[in-house]
């Protein structure tokens, strides 16, 4: 099923990606709690962008424009959750 934007917030609908994309911009929090952590915008290599976390890399090496892959971690919650590292 190819991607499909939709201009609502309360109405989504599913596609089917590869996992790969490039960061569209992101925010790296330093105080917020003892570990770093940064949160990205990637724009998927299908159009879509999503809101995530960049992980297991140097935060200081995360750019604009980088190439990212996906990889599912769980949540305390036992869900996996799609993140991002470089790739």
């Amino acid at each position: 099923m190819p991607c499909v934007r939709t201009a609502s917030a309360t109405r989504s609908s599913g596609c089917t990606a590869k996992g790969t994309g490039e960061i569209y911009t992101y925010s790296i929090t330093r105080r917020a709690g003892p570990i770093p952590y940064c949160i990205a915008y990637v724009t998927l290599d299908e159009g879509v962008k999503m809101i995530t976390n960049i992980i297991d890399c140097d935060l200081d090496t995360i750019k604009v424009g980088q190439k990212v892959k996906v990889i599912f971690k769980k949540s305390e919650g036992g869900v996996s959750m799609p993140m991002f590292t470089p790739g």
